[in-house]
C-alpha cells in the first residue's frame, strides 16, 4: 500500500500547514473518520498557489491513522491559455493530444 509519505516528502507538516492556512480542505468521511479526502482550494487556484500537495490533491482519499492512500486520482491539470499549461505548440512536439475539456465531477 502507498502511504502519503511515499508521494510527498515532509507531508505532515506541510500538509497541516496547507489545510490551515486554506490551501487544501480534508473532508473526513461520515462513517469512517479515519479517512478523508483532499482537495484544493478555491483559494489555491484564485491565488495560483500551485505545489507538488495542490497539484496532486484533487480528491485523494488517505486514511490519516496509517497515512495509506485508498484512491488516488488524475492530478491537477490546466486549461490551454492558463499561465501553467504548456502551448498548443509544446503539446504537440510532445505527441500530445489537444481534446475538448467538459466541467463536471470526478468519481474516484
Amino acid at each position: 500500500m502507498v502511504k502519503l509519505k511515499d508521494i510527498f516528502a515532509g507531508t505532515q507538516r506541510t500538509l497541516t500547514e496547507l489545510i490551515e492556512t486554506g490551501y487544501i480542505r480534508a473532508t473526513a468521511h461520515p462513517e469512517f473518520p479515519e479517512l478523508e479526502i483532499l482537495n484544493y482550494s478555491e483559494k489555491t487556484a484564485y491565488e495560483k498557489n500551485w505545489n507538488e500537495f495542490t497539484l496532486a490533491c484533487r480528491g485523494l482519499i488517505w486514511n490519516k491513522e496509517t497515512g495509506d492512500i485508498v484512491a488516488r486520482p488524475f492530478g491537477k491539470f490546466f486549461n490551454l491559455g492558463d499561465d501553467l499549461a504548456p502551448t498548443l505548440e509544446e503539446l504537440l512536439e510532445r505527441g500530445g493530444t489537444v481534446t475538448n475539456k467538459f466541467d463536471g465531477s470526478l468519481g474516484i
